[in-house]
């Protein structure tokens, strides 16, 4: 490691186009470490749209090193952007098949500023970032309010984790809608959203450690924003406006199935949440199925139909699991509605099978 100071570098200085390949690679490990070839800053809107067909679906952003181990800078269209620096590396995420990330002297800019340090978006945006702590270290996640964006997957708007190495301690949401099974290190959703929306939060962390989670000082919601954290193992619900919820877990955690945040304009209360609101929908590839997370609360029916309105298949759920699978493996690809429906709660959703 290099812990300061001067480094001089000998070579030939390029000035033309530079064309770098990454790869999927065989064992499904899609991360390249790639940089900045020039010894100038880059502009990073004009890099990002020239690149950002080349990334994954679900990483569509570039991925910085902090400095500090196991966290990452995660950078895209939703978060705030400065220009990179002359010779910074980064990763990316490749498409499957693998692609070319092409640099050209036109994304060239003057700069001064230090690696990945961000800067303020002329958009309408608001961002909530929350913060997972513990006695030693912290990790952060990132869900923007930006107008035109959805509360599913938005190429170049929302953006997985870092998976590039091994982390035991990570906060991180799921997508409001059409959850993939991806981890996500920033959500993009509709900008009036933080009137009114929940979100899942997920945590990595090992049993024992007193966690912590809080909102950064660099959230930018409308202060008269309600932003409560729901306990679902503990049934609480705490206002983070007025200060972090801590606790302890006896056991190891990986999931996003026990913590929601919810956004809200007016005050909430455990009692009056929807009824739906722990109940999760989304598609698995292997194998192929449509997933139901959550707690029914008495004996459900999912039915399936096409934008047609037929019905092409329903089955009776299990009220005593919070994990219900349907086999959708016959099923065509294409857009689908599901319907669930018990005497206490109604949830409709689109997904898409591939």
């Amino acid at each position: 490691s290099f812990e300061g100071g001067a480094l001089t570098f000998k070579g030939r200085i390029t000035q033309n186009p530079v064309d770098v390949e990454i790869s999927e690679a065989p064992a499904g490990n899609a991360w390249n470490l790639i940089g900045n070839p020039y010894p100038s800053y880059l502009d990073f809107e004009k890099f990002f749209e020239e690149n950002e067909g080349e990334f994954s679906n679900g990483n569509v952003a570039i991925y910085g090193y902090t400095g500090v181990s196991n966290t990452w800078t995660v950078v895209n269209k939703a978060s705030p952007q400065s220009p990179i620096a002359p010779g910074q590396g980064f990763f990316v995420n490749a498409k499957q098949g693998g692609g070319i990330i092409r640099f050209t002297p036109e994304m060239r800019i003057t700069g001064n500023t230090d690696d990945f340090i961000a800067g303020r978006p002329s958009k309408n945006i608001a961002l909530s970032k929350l913060k997972l702590s513990d006695s030693q270290k912290s990790d952060v996640t990132s869900i923007y309010f930006i107008d035109g964006t959805t509360r599913g997957l938005d190429r170049g708007y929302d953006a997985g984790t870092f998976t590039g190495v091994a982390r035991d301690f990570l906060i991180y949401t799921n997508l409001v809608e059409d959850h993939s099974g991806t981890n996500i290190a920033i959500q993009s959703l509709p900008y009036d959203d933080f009137n009114e929306v929940t979100v899942p939060l997920g945590i990595k962390a090992k049993a024992g450690a007193e966690l912590s989670i809080s909102i950064d000082s660099l959230s930018t919601i409308p202060s008269t924003i309600n932003v409560y954290l729901e306990d679902k193992q503990e049934n609480t619900m705490v206002l983070l406006n007025k200060g972090s919820y801590t606790f302890t877990s006896t056991v190891e955690l990986n999931t996003a199935e026990r913590f929601n945040i919810h956004y809200s304009s007016k005050p909430l209360s455990i009692d009056n949440l929807p009824s739906n609101d722990n109940i999760r929908i989304y598609v698995a590839d292997a194998p192929k199925s449509i997933m139901i997370l959550g707690q029914l609360k008495s004996a459900t029916t999912a039915s399936v139909y096409d934008l047609h309105g037929r019905m092409v298949l329903s089955k009776a759920l299990n009220a005593n699991s919070t994990e219900n699978a349907i086999d959708v493996s016959t099923i065509n690809t294409g857009v689908y509605i599901v319907k669930l429906s018990n005497d206490h709660q109604a949830k409709t959703q689109k997904v898409i099978i591939k």
